[in-house]
């Protein structure tokens, strides 16, 4: 189980819009490809860049529960925020964080009002129990995983070790 606070999830709404998506499907008249490849290139980026991560906010976490594969109209379920831990970092592991138009066949999927959270089961692992927040202050503003699994943490909030 993970928890994603209510702030955490208007800046995940904020960054779909970005994307032509909205939390959980596609803003109207866009289509998923388009708005995600539009934007990576935008930014000069590829296939594989996605959203930077590291903050923390203040709030009450809103717990998460599994969500259905597949929409009401029985087609493939919408677009969503992929959460995961991939090797290196100043710490060993890192977190990985960015938009994805669909979930892989044996991802854990969360739902929090409405945005989808795609976790593979290798990153579960390590993610189990965790907070996603969004702190905002003078100095920083963004994203960071409050993971009781960490054993330490690098400055950056990006990276750790298990």
């Amino acid at each position: 189980m993970i928890n994603v606070t209510p702030k955490a999830i208007q800046k995940i709404r904020e960054a779909f819009a970005k994307h032509g998506l909205e939390a959980g499907g596609l803003a109207e008249g866009a289509t998923a490809e388009r708005g995600l490849a539009e934007r990576r290139l935008a930014e000069g980026g590829t296939a594989e860049h996605g959203i930077a991560a590291a903050g923390l906010a203040e709030g009450h976490t809103a717990a998460g529960a599994p969500a259905a594969a597949h929409t009401a109209e029985g087609g493939i379920a919408a677009a969503g925020l992929r959460l995961g831990v991939q090797g290196g970092g100043c710490s060993g592991l890192s977190y990985l964080f960015r938009i994805e138009t669909k979930e892989r066949p044996k991802d854990q999927i969360y739902e929090f009002e409405g945005v989808r959270i795609f976790i593979d089961p290798k990153s579960l692992l390590y993610l189990d129990g965790m907070t996603l927040d969004y702190r905002e202050s003078l100095i920083h503003s963004g994203f960071v995983f409050d993971n009781p699994n960490a054993k330490k943490s690098c400055g950056c909030g990006t990276s750790f070790s298990a």
